[in-house]
């Protein structure tokens, strides 16, 4: 496989304006570096947005894929990663989200160089903590760099696991344990809350289970503030002490060492947070940022509207970024 070039795959919906300023981004924060992107769009004929051919992009259709009752997107978006991941021919493979931009100057040699340095099949951002019932400290589909040397890639199945909620999850249980549950509540207002962390099986998941522990794998950092962010806690002393007693698989708060109290704001970049995308960190240091668009399209922002307030914030972030060239080090030098 080649070593010195790196496939991106991504998958856009409705997104060609967000995949467009993502292309552009990541040539313009590695140049000279050797970049492919496989792009599958899975946005309807008569959709949208479409993503738009350009050279250095491999324009895919979408994948058709059977009628499902529940997470119907996410298995959509997880059967388009399957049919281009398994393809990549270069050693390294990167999965994105169209809305995920990396701000990271060099980023693209700084993670390989670490991976490899490291021998990690699996580098990326978790699941931001505030989404309580998602799986932690494995790396998630928004950002997963993947070295081909450590993990067969075709191996690899983005598909979501079957078609039950995390509530369901929960609630399909034995009688015994359905009282022992409603006997709970009252003891912790919060406790079914509780029961569903980590149970989603979105996109990804498949993989976190399957190599979790059982292959390298780091994530970085978010910027989170619980109090502000969420999931709420049950503000009593019952609450209080069952965060700091109960076992992880039932605390609300993802443990502290896997998540900073200070973002991009603290090292004087745009306060991103703000407007409500998901800031993470490298080594102290902003990396990248999640809009999360398409939870605001559904709510009526058009994606165009989106792409311009992330115009706005990377232009921001080129005043104010230090203009001393970045160290070749992963670990070290400025934004």
């Amino acid at each position: 496989m080649p070593e010195e070039s790196v496939t991106i795959c991504t998958v856009s919906f409705e997104t060609g304006t967000l995949v467009r300023r993502n292309v552009a981004l990541t040539r313009e924060r590695n140049p000279g570096t050797d970049v492919t992107w496989t792009v599958v769009d899975n946005t309807p004929p008569d959709g949208p947005d479409h993503v738009v051919a350009e050279p250095g992009v491999d324009l895919r259709p979408a994948v058709p894929v059977p009628d499902v009752s529940y997470q119907a997107a996410s298995y959509h978006h997880g059967a388009a990663l399957n049919s281009v991941v398994g393809e990549v021919t270069t050693r390294h493979a990167l999965v994105i989200d169209p809305d995920f931009f990396v701000v990271m100057p060099g980023w693209i040699e700084r993670v390989r160089a670490h991976v490899e340095g490291a021998r990690l099949a699996f580098f990326g951002v978790p699941w931001h903590p505030r989404w309580s019932t998602k799986p932690r400290g494995f790396p998630a589909p928004h950002f997963l760099w993947i070295d081909g040397a450590e993990v067969d890639l075709a191996a690899l199945d983005f598909l979501p696991q079957g078609e039950r909620s995390p509530w369901e999850r929960v609630s399909q249980v034995s009688p015994a344990r359905r009282r022992f549950d409603r006997a709970m509540v009252h003891v912790l207002p919060d406790w079914m809350e509780r029961r569903k962390v980590g149970k989603s099986r979105d996109t990804g998941s498949r993989i976190a289970d399957r190599w979790a522990g059982s292959a390298g794998a780091e994530c970085l950092v978010p910027h989170y503030e619980p109090e502000r962010q969420g999931p709420a806690v049950d503000p009593s002393w019952r609450g209080r002490f069952a965060e700091q007693l109960l076992p992880r698989r039932l605390r609300l708060i993802a443990p502290a060492a896997t998540w900073s109290g200070t973002g991009f704001a603290a090292a004087g970049l745009p306060d991103v947070d703000s407007r409500g995308w998901e800031e993470f960190l490298w080594d102290a240091r902003p990396f990248g940022f999640h809009v999360r668009g398409y939870p605001r399209r559904a709510k009526g922002v058009a994606a165009g509207d989106i792409a311009e307030a992330v115009d706005a914030v990377l232009a921001e972030i080129r005043e104010r970024e230090p203009t001393v060239p970045p160290k070749e080090s992963p670990d070290e030098g400025p934004l």
